[in-house]
């Protein structure tokens, strides 16, 4: 099983970006990140754009579920005819069912069926088929709702508690809490690279350990900061 990111952004930064959600992808496919991780993560990586960011994580817990059913998959596959469909499962080592990623509205919807339309023309593609409906609990406070419907739509919404929360006042909510959160963990790489190069290179077996602590700690402190907003909205 794989999952390869292809960036959509059209500056090199981007394909920086597309490597690092790749790497910690897999991390969390292999069980070394945990959701809350790997979304706070990819709403660091598109801070400047936090909507991208909660497609993004669709995306990865998508393809998580297909993954570890076994089944081979892609996000963000190149069709060469028809531009970047946003998860496409292997069947009989080809690619085969694809899957539109839209926030669940009725523009939404309707947009994901169109796309599907043009991903399936001439590429050997067909419309992903229906699962169970995924309630993930992304953070402490925050659960993402992604439910299938026929044609390979995949529609998501948030909730905190019982409570639905659009795309942006989410946004509005975790905002501060992801810039602080970008800050933190910047500075913690930033020291363990320091401590690399007073001792002269020796302390870079600690690094990956080092850095995945330090994410632990800032994923639960941008957790209270995000539930403080969250209550306050």
């Amino acid at each position: 099983m794989f999952l390869r990111f292809v960036t959509h952004r059209r500056f090199h930064i981007g394909i920086i970006m597309a490597e690092c959600q790749q790497s910690y992808s897999i991390k969390y496919y292999n069980g070394l990140f945990s959701t809350a991780a790997v979304a706070l993560l990819t709403l660091m990586l598109n801070v400047n754009n936090l909507y991208l960011g909660f497609h993004e994580i669709a995306q990865i817990l998508i393809g998580n579920r297909l993954i570890q059913s076994g089944r081979k998959t892609v996000l963000e596959y190149n069709t060469k005819k028809q531009g970047e469909a946003d998860v496409v499962s292997y069947l009989f080592g080809r690619p085969f069912f694809v899957w539109e990623i839209k926030p669940d509205n009725y523009a939404g919807a309707n947009s994901a069926r169109a796309q599907i339309v043009k991903y399936t023309k001439g590429t050997g593609l067909i419309p992903g088929f229906v699962m169970s409906t995924m309630n993930i609990r992304v953070f402490d406070f925050l659960t993402m709702r992604i439910r299938f419907l026929r044609g390979g739509i995949a529609l998501y919404s948030f909730f905190i508690g019982n409570r639905h929360v659009t795309n942006a006042q989410l946004a509005d909510i975790i905002n501060l809490s992801v810039v602080v959160s970008i800050l933190m963990l910047g500075c913690i790489i930033g020291v363990t690279i320091i401590e690399d190069i007073v001792s002269g290179g020796v302390g870079i077996i600690n690094d990956v350990p080092t850095v995945m602590a330090g994410t632990a700690t800032v994923v639960y402190l941008f957790q209270n900061v995000s539930t403080y907003f969250a209550n306050a909205a």
